[in-house]
């Protein structure tokens, strides 16, 4: 078999398996519950509170969008063997270091979580309501959930969670989303008030992603070796570089559609790998059950010849190609504009991701409700086009520049850099690439220390407006290529200040082509996420948030 396999062809794989896949939809807008609305802020202009309807549950659905197959009768017990490279380092749920996040929803619970189309679900909220003034929102409290150390959740303990979130010492990943709550209230013992200055319709991503933590055992918890929440399996061992072991909450709130108690497994074993040729080994010999971030080659070869299952899950990630406007020459935008027309990503994408996932423009996946096609495919190469930009911007002889990567962060980086110094060459700019430790490269993009980078963003699955705030490739001024023109701000600003989505897509239609003229940060593909599951692994789900879901899984054998 060729090793090369199409992105429909991928796909239906995956859909075959049984799999949900990512769906080309809108982010809906949530539902909200009837409850006493809030006040409105004083000195801030109103804006509509979302249109909702009643929401409602004693049972949160499990939010699954890439999910092993599920047929046949779930049995209790057992141990699954999760395989992943690289190591675990720090529990801390609001920091969410990459190789921790999909650990995370097993020890933890958020408000709500997304289901597959983006619509949020209740979790430790069983509903909420916007006021009509849409400065508020109220949550109701899920009760009878208990902490692994057996005291039971209670609205002060998801306020507290926030008020972590908005500390700069624990440098929570997501601040700029609890940074938009302006006091946090808890009327009695199972609601919760949260209130904005303005619209705010990324909260729900803040709900999702706003891991609750005991706050009676908070200085108990050294979170660099541990982590103690609600979720369905409590902390049992960890060795670092080696080894978690995950033991069953026998107090878990969840139960599936059945009534049956969960979490089915008695254990969930995860073991940290070298590199992950040596994790894929493994999968291959039996050793382990689950592997994921599968690298593409290894998938398409156990998608050809093995009994194992491959899966796709949602798109969250894009890798980009950053610029910094901070000096000369990437100053200047006609030079960006150069390169952005220069830069085939086509090329890049069927190079090096064998088919999986896209290429596109814009800083949206098709799922997003600030995605338009015509525009994603809108920028091809024109080497003469880039030639000419490049002379007007007093350029003509081309310049020396700098590409910073890291095979060690993402072999992609290397690979897509290759392909782009091989494209600047087409028009005088002679790029040295820097390939750099993986920690080495974290410290430089975040202090900006770039004049052009490969790299990925995530975030893009979220309300638009989260992107923005968020993905340092993106955020004005602070943000890795320092672009802060006050038209940008206002546009991105713009774009958020309803809840109305109808509404807000033309406003992100402008700002996507405003972006694509600006070309500071140059969208480039897809950074698909692969999962590899043995036949007899049944249940496992990824979601459209990242994690990965262990309470409903269990072992045919």
């Amino acid at each position: 078999m060729s090793s090369n396999i199409s992105r429909r062809g991928f796909l239906r794989l995956s859909a075959v398996a049984g799999t949900a896949l990512l769906m080309s939809c809108s982010p809906a807008q949530a539902p909200a519950p009837t409850a006493a609305p809030a006040t409105k802020a004083p000195g801030t202009q109103a804006p509509a509170a979302p249109a909702a309807s009643a929401v409602a549950a004693t049972q949160a659905p499990v939010a699954a969008s890439t999910q092993a197959p599920v047929a046949g009768t779930p049995k209790k017990g057992g141990q699954i063997k999760v395989g992943m490279s690289g190591d675990l380092a720090n529990f801390e749920p609001t920091i969410q270091l990459q190789p921790n996040i999909p650990i995370l929803f097993n020890l933890f619970d958020t408000p709500t979580q997304y289901d597959k189309q983006m619509k949020p679900q209740p979790y430790l909220a069983t509903s909420w309501q916007f006021a009509s003034d849409g400065l508020s929102v109220t949550m109701k409290i899920r009760q009878g959930v208990k902490f692994h150390t057996g005291r039971e959740l209670t609205a002060e303990d998801v306020n507290f969670a926030l008020r972590r979130a908005q500390d700069p010492k624990v440098g929570a990943l997501y601040k700029f989303m609890a940074d938009k709550i302006v006091a946090a209230e808890a009327p009695d013992p199972y609601t919760v008030v949260w209130r904005f200055q303005s619209a705010n319709p990324g909260v729900y991503d803040l709900m999702s992603k706003l891991h609750v933590v005991d706050k009676e055992n908070i200085d108990k918890t050294d979170f660099t070796k541990r982590g103690s929440g609600t979720g369905p399996f409590i902390f049992s061992e960890f060795v670092p570089g080696n080894r978690m072991l995950l033991k069953r909450n026998p107090n878990y709130w969840r139960k599936d559609a059945a009534g049956n108690a969960l979490p089915y497994l008695d254990e969930v074993l995860i073991t940290m790998f070298p590199d992950p040729q040596a994790a894929v080994a493994n999968l291959e010999a039996g050793a382990i059950d689950v592997l994921t971030f599968v690298p593409i080659v290894d998938a398409v070869r156990l998608r050809g010849g093995s009994k194992i299952t491959v899966v796709q899950g949602p798109v969250r990630a894009l890798y980009d190609i950053l610029m910094t406007t901070a000096k000369k020459p990437f100053a200047e935008q006609k030079v960006r504009q150069a390169v952005s027309n220069l830069v085939n990503r086509e090329q890049y994408w069927s190079t090096n991701f064998n088919g999986v996932g896209d290429w596109t423009c814009i800083p949206f996946p098709s799922q997003s409700a600030a995605y338009f096609a015509d525009l994603a495919k809108s920028i091809k190469p024109d080497v003469e086009k880039a030639k000419k930009l490049l002379a007007d911007a007093g350029y003509a002889d081309g310049f020396e520049t700098s590409i910073l990567t890291s095979r060690q962060v993402q072999k992609e980086h290397l690979d897509i850099a290759v392909l782009y110094q091989q494209d600047l060459a087409k028009i005088g700019i002679k790029a040295k690439i820097d390939d750099v430790e993986a920690a080495e490269y974290n410290r430089r993009v975040l202090a900006g220390e770039l004049e052009t980078a490969i790299h990925a963003y995530a975030r893009a699955n979220y309300d638009p407006d989260t992107l923005f705030g968020g993905a340092k490739a993106w955020t004005p001024t602070v943000g890795f290529t320092k672009f802060g023109e006050p038209e940008y701000v206002k546009l991105i600003n713009d774009a958020a200040s309803s809840y109305n989505m109808e509404e807000r897509k033309p406003k992100y239609r402008t700002l996507i082509q405003y972006v694509m003229d600006q070309a500071f940060t140059l969208t480039v593909c897809y950074n698909p996420e692969l999962y590899a599951y043995a036949p007899y692994a049944k249940g496992v789900t990824t979601d459209t948030d990242y994690n990965t879901d262990y309470s409903q899984a269990w072992l045919d054998k």
